[in-house]
């Protein structure tokens, strides 16, 4: 069982960064880097380090409208017409409807006929236990056991939560996995900035589910990233298990 922190207020002061308010337009944007097996090839786990790169939200301190950015792993699933089933593993900074407050934390959510998010150690000052701090590079992997269709997330080789699932498409694996930062209000920064770019970095799969020493090299081209808005958001391929990210516009 997961204990969480209370939640407490950070001051206005401390968190303005925008004297707008209803300056948060809502919908998801992306700077991913991804891999497609080629079929029947499936894929049960997925891990990366990530560089901990926190931004501003848009309206922070003075809205009380949602929006987060967030960085993570991801294993997922079509499931026809366009839609796509997942779980996830990364770190988040949010803020939730109705709260003008923001909090930080790692978080893990699992996306099918029914959803499931937690948030891990969730606190607004970096205080925490647990909380990946500014600049800081942690692991995490997602995981999937073919056999009881539970997934289980990981930070730092150590297994923070775990969640049972009843969708029987999850028992054949993901047919696809992402690294990705990912923003819910396109004013609010994408994690990392061109002079300290959040990084993706041994980026690793398995496509066996023997939860064993099987994980290889996930395979990235630079064809294989791309952004919601090159205008917006840069992303730099390093090689086939690494590649960086920023925000080209990140808010003063």
């Amino acid at each position: 069982m997961v204990v969480q922190q209370p939640l407490k207020n950070i001051s206005i002061d401390d968190a303005i960064y925008s004297t707008q308010t209803n300056c948060c337009t809502g919908s998801y944007y992306y700077v991913a880097g991804w891999r497609h097996p080629v079929y029947p090839t499936r894929i049960y786990g997925a891990q990366v380090k990530i560089k901990t790169r926190y931004g501003k939200l848009c309206g922070q301190g003075i809205e009380a409208t949602p929006t987060h950015a967030c960085a993570y792993v991801s294993i997922e699933q079509n499931y026809g017409l366009g839609g796509i089933w997942f779980a996830q593993v990364g770190y988040i900074k949010m803020r939730r409807d109705g709260d003008t407050s923001y909090f930080y934390g790692k978080y893990f959510e699992v996306d099918g006929t029914d959803w499931f998010r937690m948030e891990d150690s969730i606190c607004a000052d970096l205080s925490c236990a647990n909380i990946p701090q500014q600049g800081e590079t942690h692991s995490y992997m997602i995981y999937l056991d073919k056999n009881t269709g539970s997934w289980s997330a990981y930070y730092d080789n150590a297994n923070f939560y775990s969640y049972l699932v009843y969708d029987d498409i999850w028992t054949i694996g993901g047919n696809r996995t992402q690294c990705s930062g990912e923003i819910y209000s396109k004013e609010s920064d994408i994690p990392g900035t061109q002079g300290d770019p959040c990084v993706f970095s041994e980026y690793e799969v398995d496509t066996l589910g023997l939860f064993g020493p099987d994980f290889i090299s996930a395979g990235l081209e630079d064809s294989t990233l791309g952004t919601s808005d090159t205008c917006e958001w840069g992303y730099k391929y390093i090689n086939s298990s690494e590649f960086e990210i920023w925000d080209k516009k990140p808010l003063p």
